[in-house]
């Protein structure tokens, strides 16, 4: 993952921690990020809900990162509507893995291979550039 402005900032990421097995895989993948320290975990209810912070937070430069489960993507579309651009994206099931309604079936090794997914998407994520006073992710 590129880092901004030659800073270690991390990525943001959020994940769509929907009702099924996929959600909860995004949401797993996620937490798995934050844990590593490769990413912060934001809250994508909080941009659906226009939080004016949290949403400066994801326009701030510092690298996005979405992970949604499954086709309807609410991420994707919550990002698309902040007017976020760059972002890298993972669509779990477009990964082979079947949408279930079944929150507890995650198992450990298709989270390690949303995991995989979403540090490929993490290298092609561009960074802005720094604002005047020197800083570009908040």
């Amino acid at each position: 993952m590129s880092d901004c402005c030659g800073n270690s900032n991390k990525c943001l990421v959020y994940a769509c921690s929907g009702g099924s097995n996929v959600g909860q895989l995004s949401n797993e993948a996620a937490k798995a990020l934050d844990s590593s320290g490769e990413a912060s975990m934001g809250c994508l209810a909080g941009l659906g809900g226009h939080i004016s912070g949290m949403v400066e937070s994801a326009k701030s430069g510092v690298p996005v990162l979405i992970i949604d489960g499954c086709l309807v993507a609410c991420g994707k579309k919550t990002a698309d509507h902040l007017g976020l651009k760059n972002y890298g994206y993972v669509e779990i099931t477009g990964l082979g893995i079947k949408k279930e309604h079944n929150v507890s079936k995650t198992p450990p090794n298709q989270v390690d291979e949303v995991v995989k997914a979403a540090r490929k998407e993490l290298d092609k994520v561009p960074v802005k550039t720094c604002v005047p006073d020197g800083s570009c992710c908040g």
